[in-house]
């Protein structure tokens, strides 16, 4: 078979087309700007086209000598494309690229992520902005000008994403060393050295002034939605904690959320107050549901409220706020009242106190303290005390007694006051 019939002069002015070298190598010429070469051979009865890459990055002397070297691991009776896949892998576990430490490092990270990573994607960013670029770069021949160029276009137009991202890249560098020395664990510092500043303030989520928060109950219907709305701002856990809430985890005055469904990954456990208890059991008497405590019919994907129906009420009804500043509004409250210490109400709303250190002599969640602290948001959240509980006691047991001595269940000489002091006496 002729070999070596096309030239150099040729391959540059050659109109679109296919054109043969001999020996099974070929030219492809797509387009004026788009070229590429492959060899064709048999094996096992099977006929095989291998791409060796493109014209001109593979010149027409590399392009013979690729063909030499897989027609000879041919005539060993060896597949080149299968041969060629061996030989990358064997190259990637001597010295993996980018992307495939930062898979191992994820993997490696997964048990102290919440839900895997999946929750919060830890992931993403790397997956968005990192990869596409660096993924295909080995961590020892990465340098600090590729980083910065990776970063430069995101840097202040998206400073939070970006910092996300260059902090995981860290982590994964960092990964890679642990098992490569010649990896510079530096280069993510010095890369953020030459983007510089970032010149972004952080944008905290609109909370409504804590003297304003009654207004709010007040405003509130008793839809499903709503009712779960006025539960959320009485306990003041994470929106995601009361719209996903499930009968399961409540007890008589305790809610425990399971550690699966916390941003920290533990279990805790929530304070209710009398006004709470009192919404779950408003919802468990007109809602009926099964599972959720506040099911959604409309979301019949989730089944659950969206937060967005809060927010949207809120705008639509004059209130400057999210769901979520809720959360913040109490703070200031127990700040600007003094109403306790700083460590228990950042306890109240599931904040981190303390260092690890102290953290570790620190293990009691402090539950009837929080307790107390949570009774007084909600009597001025509702502006209910607990002399309006005993009244409105009395009233539902009057209403009771009343039905009760109609349907003829209870003598009509007994008077219903008895019946409220025994109640009393009981507990």
């Amino acid at each position: 078979m002729p070999m070596h019939m096309l030239t150099d002069a040729f391959l540059r002015t050659c109109s679109p087309g296919e054109y043969c070298d001999g020996a099974g190598l070929y030219f492809l010429r797509q387009s004026e700007s788009s070229a590429s070469w492959y060899l064709r051979y048999q094996i096992n009865g099977r006929r095989r086209k291998m791409g060796l890459g493109s014209y001109p990055e593979i010149t027409l002397s590399a392009a013979r000598q690729l063909a030499a070297k897989w027609r000879t691991v041919k005539a060993q009776r060896r597949d080149p494309i299968i041969e060629r896949l061996d030989e990358i892998r064997r190259q990637e576990e001597q010295c993996p690229t980018l992307g495939i430490v930062a898979q191992h490092a994820f993997d490696a990270k997964k048990p102290t992520l919440k839900n895997d990573g999946k929750a919060g994607q830890w992931f993403d960013p790397l997956r968005l902005h990192v990869i596409p670029k660096l993924g295909h770069i080995t961590p020892r021949d990465l340098t600090v000008g590729a980083i910065v160029d990776t970063f430069r276009p995101i840097w202040r137009d998206k400073a939070v994403t970006a910092m996300k991202a260059i902090n995981r890249l860290d982590y994964v560098i960092r990964y890679a060393s642990a098992s490569d020395d010649a990896v510079d664990i530096t280069m993510v510092a010095r890369a953020k050295t030459r983007l510089g500043g970032q010149g972004h303030k952080i944008q905290h989520l609109p909370a409504l002034d804590w003297q304003k928060v009654p207004a709010v109950y007040r405003a509130l219907g008793h839809s499903v939605a709503h009712t779960a709305l006025r539960f959320y701002v009485l306990t003041v856990v994470r929106v995601s904690n009361v719209t996903n809430a499930e009968w399961s985890e409540f007890t008589k005055e305790i809610w425990t959320l399971p550690d699966s469904r916390m941003k920290a990954g533990r279990e805790f456990r929530v304070p209710l107050s009398w006004q709470a208890s009192g919404l779950l059991s408003e919802a468990r008497s007109r809602f009926k549901g099964d599972r959720y405590v506040f099911p959604s019919r409309a979301a019949w994907k989730k089944g659950v409220i969206s937060e967005n129906t809060w927010n949207s009420w809120l705008s639509e009804n004059g209130f400057d706020c999210t769901a979520h500043g809720f959360r913040s509004s109490f703070r200031d409250w127990v700040a600007e009242n003094e109403v306790c210490s700083n460590d228990l109400a950042e306890m109240c709303v599931d904040h981190t106190v303390k260092s690890k250190t102290e953290a570790s002599y620190f293990r009691s969640d402090l539950l009837e303290q929080r307790a107390k602290v949570m009774q007084q948001w909600a009597e001025f959240v509702t502006g209910l005390t607990s002399d309006d509980r005993a009244e409105i006691w009395e009233t539902k047991t009057l209403i009771a007694f009343e039905k009760q001595q109609r349907e003829g269940k209870v003598p009509s000489h007994i008077d219903w006051r008895d019946v409220v002091e025994d109640r009393s006496d009981d507990g």
